[in-house]
């Protein structure tokens, strides 16, 4: 036997032993209203929840310790909230909104290009790469909402001409201005977007919508 066989699963959320998302965990998150961002975002976006409590835990340990388990299954259920939520059976591929590079490098991978891969898979449809950064701005983590409202436009081009119809797939949704952003890019070539993250940052109580075009 490995030793790697011996140790046991522990749940994201709780830590109880078992499975990467126990039932308890798993079902808090299908009960879990997903928060408005207050933008454009809000008429298409499909999320899992509200980035706290289980789904704010897989994303951590997605983000910092690269579990792919938790990958797969994040994506096998944004795959599925996609199939209920959206016509995305038309969806050609899944594109991936590019982590900066610095954040790439020091990571050694990018968490919203393995949470893609996985959605991809279970919608049966490619990953397509046809997005990348103009530059490198700073982790939308130590951005306050103000700033991450100052994205510039043209952050994202395109690298080759997409399909018709995408899937594109972030891991968080903070004030929308990313994603938005990145949607802009790929409705220069005349595609459809269909919109999806794992979790929604909850607004704070007065605060003012991002200003998203």
């Amino acid at each position: 036997m490995r030793l790697a066989d011996s140790i046991p699963v522990l749940c994201v959320g709780c830590r109880r032993a078992g499975a990467v998302l126990c039932t308890g965990c798993h079902e808090f998150v299908l009960r879990s209203r997903v928060p408005r961002t207050g933008t454009c975002l809000d008429d298409d976006l499909v999320a899992l929840g509200p980035y706290e409590g289980p789904l704010r835990s897989a994303v951590q340990v997605l983000k910092y310790r690269e579990a792919t388990s938790v990958a797969t299954l994040l994506g096998r259920m944004l795959a599925e909230e996609c199939r209920r939520e959206l016509d995305s059976t038309s969806a050609g591929s899944v594109v991936a909104i590019p982590t900066a590079r610095s954040r790439r490098r020091w990571r050694g991978y990018d968490q919203a290009e393995l949470i893609a891969q996985a959605v991809a898979s279970h919608l049966g449809i490619p990953r397509a790469r046809v997005l990348a950064r103009r530059c490198d701005v700073s982790p939308q983590t130590v951005l306050d909402a103000e700033l991450r409202r100052s994205l510039p436009r043209d952050v994202f081009h395109l690298d080759r001409l997409p399909d018709s119809h995408v899937v594109l797939v972030d891991d968080v949704v903070t004030t929308g201005t990313t994603m938005a952003t990145a949607r802009r890019a790929l409705e220069t070539a005349g595609t459809r977007v269909t919109c999806a993250c794992v979790a929604v940052t909850p607004r704070r109580a007065g605060r003012r919508p991002p200003m998203v075009p």
